[in-house]
């Protein structure tokens, strides 16, 4: 009897040896996955990253580029607006009363 309980124990010791290797390989493996996601998100996100980053520095340019030329363009209208004022001033002739004499009676 004590040989048959023996090997039965020395089974299970086995048993769960293997049992034990099986999850330390599997524990292995879950690492190795999880180092690669990891990685790999890591650097989905310096991607991620350096789109927004390249996105928001492209799309500043282009928001100082338009104002720049709206500033120029409103520079433009402006000297443009105070040129036709002038000129056009230029042209009118001022209402200037008739100078008369005293005890003249102007007609």
């Amino acid at each position: 009897m004590a040989d048959s309980r023996l090997k039965v124990r020395e089974q299970r010791i086995k048993d769960l040896t293997k049992i034990i290797m099986i999850q330390e390989n599997v524990i292995k493996v879950q690492n190795r996955t999880f180092k690669l996601t990891k990685e790999t998100a890591d650097s989905q996100i310096k991607t991620f990253e350096g789109l927004l980053e390249r996105n928001y520095h492209s799309n500043t340019r282009v928001v100082n580029d338009l104002l720049y030329w709206k500033n120029i363009a409103e520079r433009f209208y402006k000297r443009l607006a105070h040129e036709i004022t002038t000129n056009a001033m230029k042209g009118k002739k001022k209402n200037e009363k008739k100078k008369t004499k005293r005890g003249t009676k102007s007609k």
